[in-house]
């Protein structure tokens, strides 16, 4: 009978001293040198110390403007919603929209959309006798107007 020769694993403790591998690279490097200066930590904070700003703040200006008062958290919860709502439409109505929430809320918040929502089914019962109302009113045509049939 042949004897297996078996190893034990090495364990790497602390405080011993191992071999280190270092391995130097072969060939022409693919790091672009003519970006060191830019991209030198030193360079970067005196830029910094001197104007004032980060040159991403520069390039990317910053934008003030007028709110209406509503906070980050209460426009998530109304994006949430608008998705939740969008989410539990049937899937013939998402794929109608392009599974897009926000088509979906530019096709509801037009008034001129209101019969083919009704159609849809996506209107209460009360708004769609409204909806339904504001079609069956005559159209009155001013005098010597024109309609066009489209």
């Amino acid at each position: 009978m042949a004897l297996i020769e078996t190893t034990q694993p090495k364990f790497r403790k602390p405080y011993r001293q191992y071999a280190k591998n270092r391995i130097q690279p072969e060939g022409e490097s693919r790091t672009k040198q003519s970006f060191a200066d830019q991209c030198e930590i030193n360079n970067i904070i005196q830029k910094f110390q001197a104007t004032g700003a980060i040159t991403h703040a520069n390039k990317h200006q910053l934008h003030y403007g007028e709110t209406d008062g509503t906070t980050f958290h209460e426009a998530m919860n109304i994006v949430c919603e608008a998705q939740e709502a969008f989410s539990e439409l049937p899937s013939s109505l998402r794929s109608r929209f392009g599974n897009d929430p926000a088509a979906y809320l530019d096709f509801v918040s037009n008034e001129e959309n209101k019969p083919e929502m009704a159609k849809l089914g996506l209107l209460t019962p009360e708004a769609e006798e409204r909806a339904l109302h504001v079609m069956k009113s005559p159209v009155t045509i001013p005098e010597g107007d024109t309609v066009d049939p489209t």
